[in-house]
């Protein structure tokens, strides 16, 4: 992304996975550039906050391996079933990604605002959708660029609601698409 190439991500704790190196911080703050150091990080952050992992809150990162469609290509989605939380000590949760140096980072609306991505919030993540489908958020990852919304869709069928598979389910997906990567 952004013109470089990983071949491993790290899952952390605090929705989100990171690019090059892991990320310790649980505090969210804005994703754009020059903001809350976040310009040397690239992470995508389907719900980035100090996760409550007692919560019944469901959210989940999905990468689909696109690969026939060129070197390092991938989609990734962001599925939302109930967000009933998105405020700690620390902040108001946030979602979107962070690229690195690059002025393409994208934050959904109501990110970082109390109560607005809440089933219950004026941008509640649970009733929107960017693929047609309530609840959920696709991406495509061509040539090292992000783009809002599926170049080539797979189809609705194929692609876990939140709930069947876990947030801790990512580390597998993403041991997965390593494995993948490197082969």
């Amino acid at each position: 992304m952004n013109g470089s190439l990983y071949s491993s991500l790290f899952v952390n704790n605090n929705g989100n996975v990171s690019f090059g190196s892991g990320m310790s911080m649980f505090a969210p703050g804005a994703f754009s550039p020059n903001t809350f150091s976040f310009d040397s990080l690239t992470f995508l952050a389907p719900y980035f906050g100090d996760v409550d992992t007692t919560n019944a809150n469901t959210f989940q990162l999905l990468l689909v391996d696109r690969s026939e469609t060129g070197t390092g290509n991938f989609d990734f989605y962001y599925n939302y079933g109930s967000l009933l939380w998105d405020h700690t000590q620390y902040g108001n949760a946030r979602a979107g990604y962070n690229i690195a140096g690059a002025a393409a980072d994208f934050e959904f609306a109501g990110s970082g605002v109390a109560g607005s991505m809440l089933d219950s919030g004026a941008n509640a993540l649970i009733k929107g959708s960017n693929v047609g489908v309530n609840g959920r958020y696709g991406f495509t990852v061509r040539g090292a660029a992000i783009t809002q919304g599926i170049e080539a869709p797979v189809p609705a069928s194929q692609v876990p609601l939140p709930g069947t598979v876990g947030l801790l389910g990512i580390g597998a997906l993403a041991l997965g698409f390593t494995r993948r990567r490197k082969a």
